[in-house]
């Protein structure tokens, strides 16, 4: 198993929201069988409603969850934006599934 460590040199904070700095994006071309399997969404809790069940903020999509290749099972996540909230248990994470529609695998 590889570790990899970060500094704190290497993530910047933009508002609610820490993402590596000087990051190279990559254009990459795909098929239908290439692309995403879920949208990662996040969501701020806000606060609690009157029967104590948490009110969320606004869902902001934050990555995707990639088939594996070669027929193995389950998915690998790719987090573009960690939100600090998650680190903190203040917010929730959902999948979303991506149909063909959308224009992901399925």
């Amino acid at each position: 198993m590889t570790r990899i460590a970060f500094s704190a040199r290497s993530f910047s904070r933009i508002g609610w929201i820490v993402q590596p700095m000087n990051r190279k994006e990559k254009t990459m071309k795909t098929n239908k069988s290439e692309l995403p399997m879920f949208r990662v969404t996040f969501a701020r809790i806000t606060g609690k409603d009157d029967d104590g069940k948490d009110i969320l903020g606004r869902f902001k999509e934050i990555g995707a969850v990639w088939a594996r290749k070669n027929g193995k099972g389950g998915g690998i996540v790719s987090l573009d934006l960690i939100p600090i909230e998650l680190t903190r248990r203040e917010g929730v994470l959902f999948l979303v599934p991506i149909t063909e529609d959308d224009g992901g695998a399925q």
